[in-house]
């Protein structure tokens, strides 16, 4: 069988890896460092409006001293859980040796290799998946995988059975399976494109973390290479406008419209050159902004080798 290197499986000749992904544990960790906070804030001061006496000082000292503890708890541990992906990830690695048919496993001896029934990929609590071998000596080679991967693990599957030589037996709802990242790499590169602060950011340092699709990078450093540009311009416009503004003397409404004005022109033009780089993002195509072009254009991914081309003879009728 042909080198295959997919999410989850890896097989080199007769050497077939399966481990887990890091970019599981780093969007678990990235959930718990931006998200679990708000979430966490967001009950806390409600429980307080709701049950809280007016006035209650001590309350009130409770309330943020709880939200401030279950925030920062909730940051640390997406902090460890990110910084420690690729160790977790390495530490699930199971190794098939088909030539010496042999199973490694971290920390344990090797085992005699015995040929499995199936390839199956089946529930694993209420929103995930696991990754199991079935047959004599059944196995589970990986635990849990968020539901939104079941995508990519159910593609692990069919290159994990076609190494092995049996069938994979994958439901239908793993292979449908919709989660925060995107399975198409280019559809994630057109959402590190996208107009939202924070949520570009977010796209595009993921794909910096725990991709190395060639078109996905060079999107994501684009994207945050423009996104350090629209905060400058931003602060300067601000500083430009507030000094003049600050020494004249207009009417409030007046100074305000002449404040914001410049700010809706930038945010317009933001969006649309925003909308289409994730166009032409989505449509596989590598588009080096001009004005980023001195900066992006050293990561500019090289082009694909051209299709091979069929060898015709003189005597073919089919050349002519």
């Amino acid at each position: 069988m042909r080198d295959v290197v997919v999410r989850y499986v890896e097989v080199r000749g007769d050497r077939v890896e399966i481990r887990e992904s890091a970019r599981d544990h780093v969007v678990r960790g990235a959930l718990a460092l931006f998200v679990a906070p708000w979430i966490v804030a967001g009950l806390g001061w409600g429980l307080f409006a709701l049950f809280a006496e007016r006035g209650a000082t001590s309350a009130l000292v409770i309330t943020g001293s709880g939200v401030a503890l279950g925030a920062a708890l909730g940051g640390l541990y997406g902090l460890v859980t990110i910084a420690r992906a690729s160790r977790r990830a390495e530490r699930s690695r199971v190794v098939v040796d088909l030539g010496e048919r042999l199973v490694e496993r971290v920390g344990r001896a090797p085992e005699v290799y015995r040929r499995p029934s199936r390839v199956s990929v089946a529930r694993a609590g209420l929103l995930g998946w696991s990754l199991r071998l079935e047959g004599e000596v059944p196995a589970v080679l990986v635990r849990r995988v968020p539901h939104g991967s079941g995508r990519a693990l159910a593609e692990a599957a069919d290159v994990l059975a076609e190494a092995l030589g049996v069938e994979a037996r994958v439901p239908s709802a793993a292979r449908g399976a919709l989660g925060l990242v995107p399975h198409d790499e280019d559809r994630w590169a057109a959402l590190a494109y996208a107009p939202l602060d924070g949520v570009n950011a977010a796209y595009a340092l993921l794909a910096l973390l725990t991709s190395r699709h060639a078109r996905l990078r060079f999107a994501a450093k684009q994207s945050l290479v423009l996104l350090a540009v629209e905060g400058f311009l931003a602060l300067a416009l601000g500083t430009c406008l507030a000094i003049p503004l600050a020494v004249a003397s207009a009417p409030a409404a007046l100074e305000a419209a002449a404040f914001l004005c410049p700010f809706v022109i930038l945010a317009l033009v933001r969006v649309v050159v925003r909308m289409v780089a994730a166009w032409r993002a989505n449509r596989r195509e590598v588009w080096v902004m001009p004005w980023l072009a001195p900066v992006v254009r050293r990561w500019v991914p090289p082009p694909p080798p051209p299709p091979p081309q069929r060898k015709t003879s003189r005597n073919d009728p089919w050349s002519k």
